[in-house]
């Protein structure tokens, strides 16, 4: 064995020379009857077969770096690899026909040190995203400057690399110059489908130089803000940019109707230079129809006086200006007297007719500032505010009885069987919480109604 050629051997495959050795080794051992080979033989066998696999391995990669330099040159793209901090760490010679630069000149270089600082601003927070994400990109467009100084329009494509133990260790992927016709192709496609866009938007959108004056509206900002081309074009907006947040405007229309208009603005480039895309929406009927909302949620159907919701606010609004201007305030809880007899007779078209018409007179000898409340049924709440005396209270108070105790008209015929009794409590001799004023005033006309018809009782601490 000690006398092959090792050499010689290397010009088999390695197959027929793991074979020769155990053939070698096997005959050596039944020749001389022994069950192993001697301590030197047996080391210089394993030598042997090491050095065959090395050199096998070392000609495998030799072939196989031979195989990736034919496949690459034959491809346009550049082929590159980067590190995790986005240095390079192998790019094929295409790059000399796309950037002027041989490949050894890029190897420990980013991207961005290839680019003007425009494109830097623009390209670093995508590369960023990509990076931080580990996301793999298909057809980004970017700009590169070429080594003696023009612009070179490029695409590429990527994804991350993982090693065995799953460590990111960074991208690879290929890149192709994009030619200035195919360039200028995409360029005039993606302004018209922005100007289709910009042109048929319902909403209104504007863009406004870093000054604030108008470059350019569509027709939905010119319906928004009621103005001509003419009359925006070149003219300061005057609306402050305030932030990223929405900011309402009133416009009034040519009818002397307000109109809503929200607006948010962005930062945009606008043919390389900076500027403002404001959006504006037009949401007077989103507003129109939450009011109405809101008027359903805190106003009685039939009556349209506050229900039982509005009231606490408003009893709320009026203790606090009690307080503050040092009068009374008297909450009074009136419960209507005959009502079931009318229901009973007339039905509940004849029930209502008294429902609104009490309403009405009610409202009548009312004060602006003072508040009627529907809030259940035949119960209403008054409240009657800045009194100076218990007296003021007595005399506003029996205006309103009287006001309900006048007959009705119920489809033609008279009607005198409804009457007022009414429970009232006075803030802040009664120092309470509006809902407890509230239960303070209903104990109060409980007990006016079992005095019987058209009574008013004052609270005290005996009802409870």
């Amino acid at each position: 064995m000690s006398k092959l050629n090792i050499l010689h051997l290397l010009s088999y495959s390695k197959k027929y020379v793991v074979t020769l050795l155990h053939r070698c080794t096997t005959h050596y051992k039944q020749r001389h009857r022994i069950g192993f080979l001697p301590k030197d033989l047996s080391k210089n066998t394993f030598e042997s077969y090491e050095k065959i696999k090395l050199y096998d391995l070392k000609n495998e990669l030799r072939r196989s770096e031979s195989r990736f330099n034919i496949l690459v040159s034959q491809i346009a793209e550049c082929v590159w690899e980067t590190d995790a901090e986005g240095y390079y760490t192998y790019i094929s010679p295409q790059i000399f026909n796309i950037l002027g630069y041989r490949p050894e000149k890029i190897l420990g270089m980013r991207t961005f040190e290839l680019m003007s600082e425009q494109e830097k601003n623009h390209i670093i927070p995508v590369f960023k995203e990509i990076s931080n994400n580990r996301n793999s990109f298909d057809q980004i467009s970017w700009t590169c400057l070429h080594k003696e100084g023009n612009p070179v329009f490029l695409k590429s494509s990527g994804s991350p690399k993982y090693s065995n133990n799953g460590l990111f260790i960074g991208f690879q992927g290929i890149t192709n110059e994009v030619h200035i016709q195919e360039h200028l192709k995409l360029e005039i496609e993606n302004h018209e489908q922005f100007k289709n866009l910009f042109e048929q938007c319902a909403d209104g959108i504007m863009v406004l130089d870093s000054e604030g004056n108008v470059l350019e509206a569509n027709e939905g900002a010119l319906l928004n803000l009621n103005r001509s081309r003419e009359q925006l074009m070149g003219q300061p907006f005057g609306v402050p940019l305030v932030g990223d947040e929405v900011t309402e405007i009133d416009i009034l229309n040519k009818d002397g109707k307000v109109k809503n208009i929200s607006m948010h603005y962005a930062d945009f480039t606008w043919y390389n230079n900076p500027a403002f895309m404001v959006t504006l929406y037009d949401f007077t009927q989103r507003r129109k129809r939450e009011e109405e909302l809101m008027e359903i949620a805190q106003h009685d159907s039939l009556t349209g006086l506050p229900n039982r919701l509005l009231l606490l606010d408003r009893l709320f609004q009026a203790t606090a200006l009690t307080r503050r201007a040092n009068t009374l305030l008297a909450v009074c809880y009136i419960d209507l007297d005959g009502f079931k007899e009318v229901n009973d007779f007339f039905g509940h078209a004849g029930g209502d007719i008294i429902l609104i018409e009490a309403t009405k007179r009610m409202q009548a000898v009312l004060r602006a500032g003072d508040t009627a409340a529907r809030i259940g049924g035949d119960e209403f709440v008054v409240l009657i505010g800045g009194l100076k005396s218990k007296e003021n209270c007595d005399v506003a108070i029996k205006r309103v009885g009287d006001a309900i105790a006048a007959p009705y008209d119920i489809d033609g015929q008279e009607h005198n069987g409804i009457s007022a009794s009414i429970g009232v409590t006075i803030y802040p001799v009664d120092n309470s919480t509006p809902a407890t004023l509230i239960n303070h005033s209903d104990q109060a006309m409980y007990s006016a109604k079992q005095a019987g018809k058209k009574c008013i009782r004052f609270y005290n601490k005996n009802l409870q």
